[in-house]
């Protein structure tokens, strides 16, 4: 049968039982029995089903089968209790009734851990004597195991009771039980009955006292006469305090000991506590005596004995504590008893003075000067610790306090040498240390079994210079010192340092450090060289195991040095929270020490809370101003919250404190590379190359310093390649001359290079980087990119793609070494998409795996989507864009991509998309798109009230929203004549006429230089020139503006129109009549002729030609242009009459027309003011018209001339 169906069985028994079918159940049990014969459950089993069918015998066998089977199991006690108390009904044999108290005995030693089980067990069991006990003395002797059972359990009283019916039943001449059980029961009883008032208690302690001076059985032992005696005197629940005197002698305590019951009696396990104390087996006597005051914990002697146990194991702490425990308790005894517990309240305080001693710190060591009114009772080992303590200590007053505690033990001892030569210990503290050797090696020679001078020697030994060579003897000096005392820490912890650097045998030495801390689990030095072993095994688990068992038996504010390294091994191991919370432990134990704060505010970074870090090293640097590390680390942590310039600034203290130190140069150097990105990314080029030079400087230095650094490498090429977005000729770097040679020397000169040397300068310092680093893929992928950036600068078609090749080829490397990163990826994809290499498919492979990889990736959405895009699948571009819009709406390219699209398409939402995109981040393509938009609305839109312009060019101010973006455009891109035209018109519209005029020179600068087809280009040059005179015509310079003109090949109506003016204002009259002639036979436009015909009469009326000019206006008719000038030929001729008259037709022609009314009102109100004949009527003309139109600051200035 398998154990499977063992278990099957047994659970159909015992359904069978519940079910009250015992037939059923017994075949069950039977089958179990049959392949296993001891089952336990099954002999139970088998037990309650013959006991249900009236087979005893088959019952009781089967339950002491089963007792003997598991003994430790209370189910076959209990069922043979039931068995004989509720099965059988008959008066049981003598048999029967020895298997029922085994029983009763057998389950109340299983449960006497739980107090409420064993109280009805015990109640049960008392029944039961009453009904079985025949023989007297046999019922005596179960009495008084019960009364010990009952004081077990706190139950004074019901012990009490038991206690009268044995002293009832106590008969001299028959007596025929051991009366040490009776006297222990009462001891027992008395232990947990002192504040209980108990009816005939008094007459008990008469009657227990008679007995015990009529029975003379223990004559051997002195101090149990002594309580005989005492008994009629004293209270019984005194009876325990008197231990103390039986526990002087060895002897009296093996008397003791066979005076107290063998069962649940505290008092027993006191005495062989002490006699195993005496026996020098401490750790066995410590057992004892903590498990007997379990039960009695207010015993004053045990407590005192176990104080001497912790003593003479050196666990000083456990004394000390157990010390306060006893005081505590002999306060509260009356002072007129006090003097029977023997107790010594003055010697604890100096014992545990020993462990403060001997772990004290030498700045602390005035905090544990321990004071002497009882010179007589301190012993030399203590003394010899203390003196040492104090010689330790930096403070003077200390020092004083040592040797007046020496001269007061010279008063009491003045025979004793060893302490003129304890005195000589302080000329340690003075640097005379080969005396001070000299009088311990005589204090050790004149007391051989002195531990501590032992000791003391052989650690002074350890630190002469002379024994540094040759520990032997300082090896030997502690072995003798563990022989003298195998408790002796300290004396391990030496051994364990000798085979540690001596022998360098890490096996032996981890073995006396591990055997240092099992005597003193506060000695920490033995615990951190254990720790050390343990870390340079790689063994960090067993490491922290340690640092965890000295912290967790150390008291708050001490232990500083486990702390922190066990903070430090945390830090490596990644438990930043762990790490943190040592940190602060150690700083309780000292919050001066400045390592302390700089671990602390490096777990704060490890865990991101940088503002705590940087209070953590400012603590530490307040703490040790010439800390580099505290002063480097603040820095650092500024450079990270992107705070750099204040960087910048902590890193220049940091070299002034130390100029050739490395991380600081390499953090100035970041800090200035990270200031020229952001400067790049406003536009701010010029700030953001000189920035790049100080970082160029920085790293040159450093480089000097430690050429083996990969990282500098390529931050160097970091710094040559950040500059790819700017011109080639829009600027120039100041490259220090030591990272151009072939070896690395420091020298502040400098040599200017452009931007394709630069950036091929910067290859050679990412390779010579990879060469140097073992992690390649991030440097790789720098290379390739730089590749790219010198394919797109170098201006050579075949060179560009071998130089894009070289960059795919990189990129794919560095995709092998990290084929996860969805970076390199995204720019294999860029790279692969360039007009260079043109492997589209590779391209969007790149971008969708880049994708896949990171899925919040809009860079490459957005990457993939411009693919599409450039090859006309608009509908695929616009939901990649969208979808890189979604996951980050603050990613411009996007929007950028969105605004083509809705160029192509001819949507109204380009420009604001374009203006969204400019408002994002600064971008080429967005500001050149949004100011091509803003020039031709200013272009086409001739009405200037029109709702679009309005809110595009004024309400938004696009004119200087255009102007700011296509600078920075123009910045990047000076050799672009397009953009460069479009900035000067736009700087035209916003009135900077200067700005504009430098710029359409630039353009025109630029097509000229260009010029290679003369058919196409001629009238790209020709427009340049005819904006270029426009502006110059503006600015006042008509010859420049004429000589414009006149160099343009094929000039237009319109140019010739300008020339005329020019001329016309430079007083060329007649050239410019001539000039107009010539462009009134260009156009065929009517008005365009009759506006040549104005301007021809305006020079006529000039050239004093006034018939001319009125004839060549009246020929016009109805212009209101030559009504206005003939008006004014006729007021300038004093002729009114005729100036009204043409006036009155001026009106009459412009009332029909709202517009033009609107157009010329100014000009109607100031001549109809002319023509008055009067002043006063003019103004008050021109006072009605301000009424009418507040607004016009024309009207208000004719009025101001009037006045």
């Amino acid at each position: 049968m398998s154990t499977k169906a063992i278990k099957s069985s047994l659970k159909a028994a015992k359904s069978a039982i519940q079910q009250k079918e015992f037939d059923e159940a017994l075949l069950h049990c039977k089958a179990v029995l049959r392949e296993d014969s001891g089952n336990y459950n099954g002999l139970v089993f088998a037990g309650l089903v013959y006991a249900e069918l009236g087979q005893f015998e088959n019952s009781s066998t089967a339950y002491q089968d089963a007792v003997k089977s598991s003994p430790n199991q209370s189910l076959a006690y209990q069922g043979l209790i039931n068995l004989y108390t509720k099965h059988k009904k008959v008066k049981l044999s003598a048999g029967e009734n020895d298997q029922l108290v085994s029983a009763y005995g057998g389950i109340i030693k299983l449960t006497e851990s739980i107090p409420k089980q064993i109280f009805v067990l015990v109640y049960q069991f008392f029944d039961i004597l009453l009904q079985i006990s025949a023989n007297e003395a046999k019922t005596l002797e179960l009495y008084v195991g019960l009364a010990n059972t009952l004081c077990s359990l706190g139950r004074a009283e019901d012990s009490f009771k038991t206690l009268q019916k044995v002293c009832n039943k106590l008969n001299t001449d028959k007596f025929d039980v051991k009366f040490e059980a009776v006297y222990g029961a009462v001891v027992s009883t008395v232990s947990i009955a002192q504040d209980v008032n108990i009816a005939g208690f008094a007459d008990l302690i008469y009657e227990m006292a008679q007995l015990l001076s009529k029975i003379n059985i223990f004559s051997n032992g002195k101090g149990v006469d002594h309580i005989s005696t005492t008994l009629i005197y004293y209270p019984l629940k005194k009876l325990k305090v008197y231990f103390t005197e039986i526990i002087n002698t060895k002897d009296d305590t093996k008397s003791y000991s066979s005076i107290v019951s063998e069962h649940l009696s505290p008092y027993k396990e006191v005495a062989d506590g002490y006699d195993l104390y005496n026996d020098m087996k401490y750790e066995e006597s410590k057992g004892k005596l903590e498990s007997a005051l379990q039960s009695a914990d207010d015993f004053i002697p045990g407590w005192k004995l176990l104080c001497r146990v912790h003593l003479v194991m050196h666990q000083y702490n456990a004394a000390e504590n157990i010390a306060k425990k006893i005081k505590k308790m002999f306060d509260k005894i009356k002072i007129s008893q006090q003097h029977m517990y023997l107790y010594n309240s003055n010697l604890f305080p100096f014992r545990s003075a020993i462990q403060k001693c001997k772990h004290v710190q030498s700045n602390h060591a005035s905090t544990w000067v321990v004071q002497v009114p009882m010179l007589s009772e301190i012993k030399l080992e203590l003394t010899l610790l203390l003196a040492t303590s104090m010689s330790y200590s930096r403070d003077q007053t200390v020092v004083k306090q040592a040797v007046g505690t020496f001269e007061k033990l010279l008063k009491v001892h003045p025979t004793l040498e060893v302490y003129h030569g304890l005195n000589r210990l302080l000329l340690k503290k003075d640097g005379d240390l080969q005396t001070s050797l000299l009088m311990l090696k005589k204090i050790t020679e004149d007391h051989p079994s002195c531990i501590s001078a032992h000791l003391i020697y052989g650690k002074l030994m350890w630190e002469i210079e002379e024994y540094k060579v040759d520990k032997t003897k300082c090896f030997t000096t502690f072995l003798k010192a563990a022989k003298l005392d195998p408790y002796e820490s300290e004396a391990f912890y030496y051994i364990g340092l000798f085979y540690q650097d001596v022998i360098k045998d890490s096996t032996r030495a981890m073995k006396c450090f591990n055997k240092s801390i099992a005597l003193d689990t506060f000695n920490e030095k033995a615990g951190l060289a254990l720790a050390d072993l343990y870390i340079k095994e790689e063994n960090m688990a067993a490491a922290v195991e340690v640092y965890n068992s000295l912290s967790s038996s150390s008291t708050p504010g001490t232990c500083k040095l486990t702390w922190l390294r066990l903070g430090l091994c945390k830090l490596k191991l990644k438990e930043t929270e762990s790490a943190i919370k040592s940190f602060q432990a150690a700083l309780r134990a000292d919050a001066n020490d400045h390592i302390c704060w700089e671990c602390l505010g490096e777990a704060y970074m490890q865990r991101g809370s940088h503002g705590a870090a940087l209070k953590s090293f400012q603590k530490a640097s307040e703490l040790q101003p010439g800390s580099v590390f505290s002063v480097h680390q603040m820095a650092a942590i500024k450079q990270l919250l992107g705070q750099f310039t204040e960087a910048i600034e902590v890193y220049h203290q940091v070299l002034e404190m130390k100029p050739d130190y490395v991380p600081a140069l390499k953090g100035l150097g970041e800090s200035h590379l990270s200031i020229a990105h952001s400067m790049l990314s406003e536009g701010r080029d010029l700030t953001c190359v000189d920035h790049v030079n100080e970082a160029l400087k920085f790293f040159a230095k450093a480089l000097c310093l430690r050429p083996d650094i990969a990282c500098l490498w390529s931050s160097v090429g970091d710094c040559l390649t950040c500059i790819h977005p700017l011109h080639n000729t829009s600027f120039t770097l100041s490259i220090p001359t030591t990272l151009l040679g072939k070896q690395l020397k420091d020298c502040d000169e400098t040599k200017i290079m452009g931007k394709l040397e630069v950036l091929q300068l910067g290859e050679k310092f990412y390779l010579h980087g990879i060469r140097l680093s073992k992690s390649t893929a991030t440097m790789l992928y720098n290379l390739g990119m730089n590749y790219f950036h010198q394919a797109k600068s170098c201006g050579d078609d075949n060179k560009a793609k071998l130089l894009a090749s070289k960059s795919v080829e990189v990129l794919k490397i560095s995709i092998s070494h990290g084929s996860k990163n969805p970076i390199s990826w995204n720019a294999l994809g860029v790279v692969c998409a360039s007009t260079y290499v043109q492997n589209l498919q590779l391209a969007q492979h790149c971008f969708i795996t880049s994708i896949n990889l990171e899925s919040n990736n809009c860079r490459a959405w957005s990457n993939l989507g411009m693919l599409y895009l450039q090859h006309n699948h608009v509908e695929m571009a616009h939901k990649a864009f969208k979808v890189a819009q979604s996951l980050d709406p603050s990613f411009c390219n996007s929007w950028i991509g969105q605004a083509a699209i809705a160029g192509m398409i001819g949507s109204n939402e380009a420009m604001d998309l374009f203006r969204h995109s400019t408002e994002l981040g600064l971008h080429m393509q967005a500001a050149c798109g949004y100011s091509s938009r803003v020039c031709n609305l200013l272009y086409e839109c001739k009405d200037r009230s029109d709702k679009n312009y309005v809110e595009n060019i004024h309400k938004l101010n696009g004119i200087s929203a255009a102007v700011v973006q296509l600078s920075k455009y123009c910045q990047r891109n000076p050799a672009c004549p397009h953009s460069i035209t479009m900035l000067a018109y736009l700087l035209e519209e916003s009135g900077l006429f200067p700005l504009s005029e430098k710029y359409y020179y630039q353009a025109l600068t630029l097509l000229q230089s260009e010029l290679t087809d003369v058919k196409t280009d001629d009238k790209k040059v020709d427009r340049a020139k005819s904006n270029y005179a426009r502006i110059l015509y503006t600015n006042g310079k008509y010859s420049e503006a004429i000589s414009a003109y006149k160099s343009i090949s094929q000039p237009l109506h319109h140019d010739l129109c300008m020339l005329a003016l020019s001329l016309y204002m430079a007083g060329k009259l007649n050239d410019s009549n001539n000039i107009l002639d010539q462009a009134n036979q260009m156009v065929e436009d009517t008005k365009q002729k009759d506006l040549i015909k104005l301007a021809k009469a305006i020079i006529f009326s000039e050239l004093k030609k006034n018939k001319e000019s009125k004839k060549a206006l009246k020929e016009l008719g109805n212009c209101p242009e030559a009504l206005e000038v003939l008006c004014c030929l006729e007021i300038s001729e004093k002729k009114h009459a005729d100036a009204t008259s043409v006036l009155n037709e001026l009106y009459a022609l412009l009332s029909h027309d709202p517009v033009a009314m609107e157009t010329y009102k100014h000009f109607l109100l100031s001549i109809s003011v002319k023509i008055k004949p009067y002043p006063k009527h003019a103004v008050t003309t021109l006072q009605r018209f301000i009424h009418r139109f507040p607004n016009q600051w024309q009207l208000w200035e004719l009025l101001s001339r009037l006045v």
